[in-house]
């Protein structure tokens, strides 16, 4: 029989497991682990075929210099190729490729969302290692077009990242803000402890990554730099232009002890604003009390029979709703520019429950102001310290609609209406470099007896779980068919040009093209064969490699 002849044979031959592993997967009902044998079988024996059949003689004849040139070439050639196929779809070809590749995009993913938080006004300028720890805390939320992610007057303990399609913020009736891919929303609520003052709704398909409150506190001592800024975030930024009241305004504490002022005046801090600034609106939680000190500040009644009240030096803005938890029943706004000394209510709960004279004060108030459904006198100071303001004021009544928190989705993005296309495109390009070195190897009957027993090891059970997939994906039985049949022609063109290209070619150029097979061959077996092997067979999977790699080395010496 003539060297061409045994090429178009041994091609053929070694890619009719294809057609096999179609044809058992019309009732194959076994397990994967049993493929994924085969598979680290199949794998170990092209180990053994490039290693010891063609790395080592074209190392002894003293050509590594070319072999390793040639390798370098191969890799990365079928890393390039392979890169563009798992784009396309072909990832798909095999859990290994499919685990990989959606490992590098959650890698990017992570390194993107990293880089916008590095932009956020939350974590800008914070050391690389918290901001790592803050993304890692983030969970991904997918909605629909039209959710509302949460309404106004809601309680935020969620700061969000929009990472693909876009939410849109509404207040009243208009788009206030767009988010689009890496913008942060919900975190000035967040910072601020305050409900949130708009609506989120997705404009279309959104995913977002949601960080929990709970989360981030059980974190922020592994985040000395973010925590401070997070308690620091309201403080003056201004030197005081004006010294702290040296007794209580008119108004809310009017009548308090002096050594309870003193207490809550070291509590305070300066602050001013441009005209125009909204302190606060209607039905949030009243975090903060103001103590005028310039300027003017106009509140806004929903009655419009009821007149605006004007607020000036001397006053204290937010008065009883402070001290009994009230959400605000009016808007804030600023119609000059205004400087005022703040005080936040979690400041003023710890001192009301280190000083008892002033939650003792702020007991007397409370019979001060009824509510609308008659029980705001039974709320005491000490609830106020164990509840959070958004539960307080919710047994107060407090108008809006609860969060609307969407359910955790699994990731759902490998589906493709071209990846089985891709993915036998992927088994196609796995199998070039393999003919190409069948065919050379026809006149080293020990290479081709190697190489042919691992290629059609190897390509049994990727055929077999790969028309098992397509399957699933509506292909026709037939059809399937006429697609491995391609891969076998090609297979078996393959061969024949590697027999025939190196025929006559000089000891240089075979070297060269034998490290351009081998180094694309171990690629792909690093690559694809045994990690998917790895990724299914459990831990026999080594003895299945070593058991392949033997039985190369057996047929070879056997062929020889």
């Amino acid at each position: 029989m003539s060297d061409l002849l045994i090429a178009l044979t041994v091609g053929a031959g070694s890619a009719s497991s294809l057609l096999l592993g179609a044809f058992l997967a019309r009732f194959w009902r076994g397990g994967s682990a049993f493929i994924a044998g085969l598979m680290a079988l199949g794998g170990g024996a092209l180990l053994a075929a490039v290693t010891i059949d063609i790395i080592a003689p074209a190392v002894s004849a003293g050509h590594l210099g070319l072999l390793l040139l040639g390798a370098v070439v191969g890799g990365g050639l079928f890393e390039g190729l392979n890169g563009l196929l798992n784009v396309r779809g072909g990832f798909l070809r095999k859990v290994s490729t499919s685990l990989g590749y959606l490992r590098q995009i959650q890698r990017r993913e992570r390194e993107g969302l990293l880089r916008d938080l590095k932009r956020t006004t939350l974590l800008s300028g914070i050391p690389d290692r918290e901001v790592a720890l803050v993304a890692e805390l983030f969970t991904e939320v997918e909605h629909e077009g039209g959710d509302r992610i949460y309404s106004a007057g809601d309680p935020c303990n969620h700061i969000r990242v929009v990472m693909d399609g876009r939410v849109d913020l509404i207040h009243r009736d208009g788009v206030v803000e767009a988010i689009d891919r890496g913008g942060m929303f919900g975190h000035v609520s967040f910072v601020m402890d305050r409900v949130h003052t708009t609506t989120a709704v997705a404009a279309g398909p959104v995913r977002v990554l949601r960080l929990d409150r709970s989360d981030l506190d059980a974190k922020l001592e592994q985040l000395p730099k973010l925590a401070r800024r997070l308690e620091h975030v309201e403080e003056a930024t201004d030197a005081p232009v004006a010294n702290v009241p040296p007794d209580p305004p008119r108004g809310i504490f009017e009548g308090v002890g002096a050594d309870d002022w003193h207490a809550l005046t070291s509590e305070m801090f300066w602050k001013e604003y441009e005209s125009g600034h909204v302190f606060f609106q209607r039905y949030e939680a009243t975090d903060r009390l103001y103590f005028v000190v310039k300027g003017r500040i106009r509140l806004v009644h929903p009655d419009r029979n009821r007149k605006d009240t004007k607020i000036g030096p001397g006053d204290a803005l937010g008065g009883l709703n402070f001290v009994v938890g009230q959400p605000h029943r009016s808007t804030a706004v600023a119609t000059e520019p205004v400087g005022a000394w703040v005080l936040r209510k979690r400041d003023y709960e710890q001192l009301c429950a280190q000083r008892p004279t002033l939650a003792a004060f702020a007991r007397g108030l409370l019979g001060q102001e009824s509510s609308r459904d008659g029980k705001v006198a039974e709320l005491v100071i000490d609830a106020l310290a164990t509840h959070p303001q958004w539960e307080v004021a919710a047994r107060l009544g407090v108008e809006g609609q609860a969060a609307q928190l969407p359910s955790e989705s699994s990731r759902a993005r490998a589906s493709n209406h071209g990846a089985p296309l891709a993915i036998w495109l992927g088994l196609l390009l796995d199998a070039i470099p393999e003919s190409l070195v069948l065919g050379k190897g026809v006149a080293t009957v020990a290479t081709t007896y190697a190489l042919l027993g691992g290629v059609f090891i190897s390509n049994l059970p990727e055929a077999l779980s790969a028309s098992v997939g397509m399957a699933r994906r509506g292909y026709s039985q037939r059809r399937i068919f006429v697609l491995w049949a391609a891969i076998v022609v090609t297979t078996t063109v393959g061969s024949v040009l590697g027999h025939l290209l190196l025929a006559d070619a000089s000891a240089t150029t075979i070297a060269f093209i034998e490290g351009l097979t081998a180094g694309a061959m171990l690629t792909m077996i690093a690559e694809t064969m045994l990690p998917e092997a790895a990724n299914s067979g459990g831990r026999l999977t080594g003895l299945w490699c070593l058991a392949g790699f033997l039985l190369a080395v057996s047929l070879g010496r056997l062929g020889a």
